[in-house]
């Protein structure tokens, strides 16, 4: 029930496994005005999502990494070389992920204060699936776009 006698809002019951009790008292109000704030948050999050991914990217150049850190670079020929330079990106790019998924759920029930685990499911997968989009255009897509319009500057007689 709201205190606003001529509307209310119905929502099916969820488990009672499933409700975050100490969620309850936070007004639907309140609730609304969080939601687009963190909507704002994500959607930022997304448009700058390609500077994270860019960085865990760089990890597959260990040499430039060991340079920049006044390491001695190591020979690449080496087959460690190639399976570390090709496994760390990875490790580190699921590691963000999950670190994302978690920071989502973590607003989804903190911040957001949904009622239900269900509503912080389905709250964190719909990001989390933006932020999966975001990369696989960032990775696919922008990688190839980027690849040829550096060829096109360099060669612009290649059209």
């Amino acid at each position: 029930l709201t205190p606003d006698r001529t509307s209310m809002r119905v929502f099916h019951a969820p488990d009672p496994r499933s409700v975050l009790w100490e969620n309850i008292n936070f007004p639907f109000s309140m609730q609304d005005t969080a939601k687009f704030g963190m909507k704002v948050v994500w959607i930022v999050g997304i448009l700058f999502w390609a500077i994270p991914v860019s960085v865990v990217n760089s990890l597959a150049n260990l040499n430039s990494i060991l340079q920049a850190l006044n390491i001695k670079t190591v020979d690449s020929s080496k087959p460690w070389y190639g399976f570390l330079s090709g496994l760390l990106p990875v490790i580190a790019l699921a590691l963000l992920l999950d670190a994302l998924y978690a920071l989502i759920v973590l607003t989804a029930k903190r911040v957001l204060k949904l009622k239900s685990l269900s509503d912080v499911d389905a709250y964190a997968t719909y990001w989390y699936q933006l932020y999966q989009f975001a990369n696989l255009w960032l990775i696919v897509i922008g990688g190839s776009i980027f690849n040829q319009f550096q060829s096109l500057l360099n060669d612009p007689q290649s059209i």
